[in-house]
């Protein structure tokens, strides 16, 4: 644990601060890994922790030096010892900067395809997502930069299509992506 907070603290002190101009573009993606418990009802009842790759192209623009629009899109799938599932997501939100740490909101809606091996039975719903999240950009190289983030994915709503019900997933993950910035002068 000291050695990830000296890493941390490295990472805050070293380089040159995040500046962007009005119009500027981020371009690039993150790679996340996120668990989630998986709930199965029958007899017995189980319970099972299921760790999740998810890959997310992403685009950025700067309205104004420190809030920016983002528009990603995502990717995911899951593989546990009773189930198999596929996620494509739409994710518009955004972002504000001070310096090199950001905080920002985002709204996602994800189509799902599940296929649970015992009994057979396969699931294809819609879900919405409100993720709030916060994030580091380290400079890797001018106008380049490595994008440490962490965020808590909160289901709203109702589920869509074969899931019934309220949408109460509750996940928290990270995410490693790299940036790059486009149109900046400076």
């Amino acid at each position: 644990m000291k050695r990830y907070l000296l890493i941390i603290v490295a990472l805050l002190a070293a380089g040159h601060v995040f500046a962007v101009q009005q119009n500027s573009m981020l371009i690039g993606g993150q790679l996340g890994v996120r668990t989630t418990n998986n709930y199965y009802s029958g007899t017995p009842f189980r319970r099972e922790i299921v760790t999740i790759v998810e890959l997310y192209p992403q685009w950025s623009m700067f309205l104004t030096e420190n809030i920016s629009v983002d528009l990603n899109v995502g990717y995911h799938l899951r593989k546990a010892k009773v189930s198999f599932e596929a996620r494509t997501s739409l994710a518009a939100g955004g972002r504000f900067f001070y310096k090199n740490l950001y905080g920002g909101l985002e709204l996602s809606r994800e189509s799902a395809w599940q296929d649970v091996f015992n009994p057979g039975h396969t699931q294809k719903y819609s879900a919405s997502y409100l993720v709030p999240k916060v994030g580091y950009l380290a400079p890797i190289k001018p106008n380049i930069y490595a994008d440490l983030q962490s965020y808590y994915k909160m289901g709203i709503g109702e589920y869509s299509g074969d899931r019934d019900g309220d949408n109460r997933e509750r996940n928290f993950g990270l995410r490693l992506g790299i940036l790059v910035q486009l149109n900046n002068k400076e």
